[in-house]
């Protein structure tokens, strides 16, 4: 099933070579960045499914443990904590560590439940830096993911929630005991990161990937969403064939613009008559934020794709 949710999509993933940086073991990178519709989202879901990080905090719709944004899980343990999001993140982790990584989605809402009903000392005594420092320091270090946070609490609520979130981090990061069996690593867009927090720049400094998409990784992903789709392979089952022939190259990212232009030039038009300007053209340009210039700093959008997609689809089946 293909959805705008990087959660729920079950279209094929593909792996660019930034995303190969992140998914490598040992691998420092502690944010992950960019704009609403870069699959940050679905990254996340992908580290989780291949058992290479755990869950931590995840948007509502994410289908495996963790504590989910805006979940009666998650208002009960920030009412627990007196509302305090220091303290909120703290909890969160000595449940986390508590927790073992494969954990069912009952067995974390239980753990939730029973730590809040822990008497307000205890509660308050776990929820700290030196609590997790001094019970878990010998324990085989594991990365906990956090995504999803942009629906958390409400918008004026939000900048502090994040705030506390990336002081959070620092302490782990700047701490040897913590840093040495615990990795956070956060999926946030670009301008919450930087409208929440003074010199992140020096905090995120070679712990940093931003998702960006250029030319060659958009029109692999494309490639993708048309193979998967019933009504190309319908209407163009000899492009879909070729297509589904190159699935592992196509998954890495790897098809070149020689390799991918006779592909999608075998299923569009050469060129829009209306425009008077060559399909690929126009794909590489009015679908970028600047041209898709990989150097320039531009990116695609997998999202817009998708819709654009789903999009044809739709009209060639209203026209059937």
């Amino acid at each position: 099933m293909r959805s705008p949710s990087g959660n729920i999509d079950q279209g094929w993933f593909i792996e660019t070579p930034e995303i190969t940086r992140l998914f490598l073991p040992n691998s420092a990178i502690s944010y992950v960045t960019g704009r609403k519709g870069t699959g940050k989202t679905r990254v996340h879901k992908e580290m989780v499914e291949r058992g290479l990080a755990e869950p931590m905090f995840s948007a509502a719709d994410f289908p495996h443990a963790g504590l989910l944004s805006n979940s009666p899980q998650q208002e009960q343990l920030l009412d627990a904590c007196g509302g305090d999001f220091k303290r909120f993140w703290w909890a969160l982790l000595n449940i986390c560590l508590e927790n073992s990584p494969d954990s069912s989605r009952a067995e974390w809402d239980a753990r939730v439940e029973k730590w809040c009903e822990l008497p307000e000392s205890e509660r308050d005594a776990r929820s700290s830096s030196y609590y997790v420092a001094k019970h878990y320091q010998n324990s085989t270090r594991r990365t906990f993911l956090v995504d999803g946070i942009e629906t958390a609490v409400s918008s004026t609520q939000l900048r502090p929630f994040v705030e506390s979130l990336i002081r959070f981090m620092l302490t782990i990061q700047s701490d040897s005991k913590l840093s040495g069996f615990v990795l956070v690593r956060l999926f946030i867009r670009t301008d919450l990161l930087h409208a929440s927090a003074e010199n992140i720049e020096q905090q995120t400094n070679g712990r940093k990937l931003e998702l960006r998409w250029d030319s060659d990784s958009i029109f692999n992903f494309v490639l993708a969403r048309i193979e998967q789709s019933v009504w190309f392979n319908t209407h163009f089952g000899d492009a879909c064939t070729r297509i589904g022939a190159r699935l592992q190259d196509i998954r890495a990212g790897r098809l070149g613009r020689d390799e991918y232009e006779p592909l999608l030039l075998s299923i569009f038009p050469h060129k829009l008559r209306r425009n008077n300007i060559q399909t690929i053209t126009f794909l590489d340009t009015y679908f970028s934020d600047a041209g898709g210039e990989s150097k320039g700093g531009a990116s695609f959008y997998p999202r817009l794709f998708e819709q654009f997609v789903s999009e044809l689809e739709n009209i060639a089946l209203d026209c059937a």
